[in-house]
């Protein structure tokens, strides 16, 4: 009785470490903010930073070959516009052929209390957006610049990284 004992404490203990590593690796991995910035410094136009854009999803928006001078921008109102960016906001459906978009735009925090800047679309491409027409981004801070990761597939750390223009 005592071995099953050892042998079931030892489990425990390392599926707690497991999770506590998983968590310490994701919060030292993206250095997203838990408190808002001032939303002027979020308001403006961004473009795509292809240098910090992960991930398969993230490598076949960037794909060699194709136009990526479009820009997001957010205005103090909570209104954004898309102009000829990649459709990375249609999840697991992603596509690298230029679209643009509006809406409104809100801070939000998520389960970890890390900021989000969302978008949440009304026309896509001058149509009627639909309901998976919507982009959840973490802002991160690097020096004085702000960088927003849109989720492309969180599971795999698939992220299109936009920077201020």
């Amino acid at each position: 009785m005592g071995k099953v004992r050892v042998v079931l404490l030892f489990v425990i203990a390392t599926v707690v470490l497991l999770f506590v590593i998983v968590v310490v690796w994701g919060h030292f991995r993206y250095p997203f903010l838990t408190s808002r910035p001032a939303t002027e410094s979020v308001c403006g136009r961004w473009v795509i930073d292809s240098e910090l854009t992960t991930g398969f999803e993230g490598d076949q928006l960037l794909r060699t070959g194709h136009q990526h001078d479009g820009y997001l921008e957010l205005t103090p109102d909570g209104r954004f516009t898309i102009q000829a960016m990649p459709k990375f906001w249609a999840h697991s459906m992603a596509s690298y052929e230029p679209s643009s978009a509006s809406g409104t735009w809100r801070w939000e925090n998520d389960n970890n209390n890390w900021v989000m800047v969302n978008l949440y679309f009304e026309q896509v491409n001058g149509k009627k957006a639909g309901d998976w027409d919507w982009g959840h981004s973490y802002i991160a801070q690097k020096g004085s610049n702000y960088y927003l990761y849109f989720i492309i597939d969180f599971d795999s750390y698939d992220f299109v990284v936009v920077r201020k223009s």
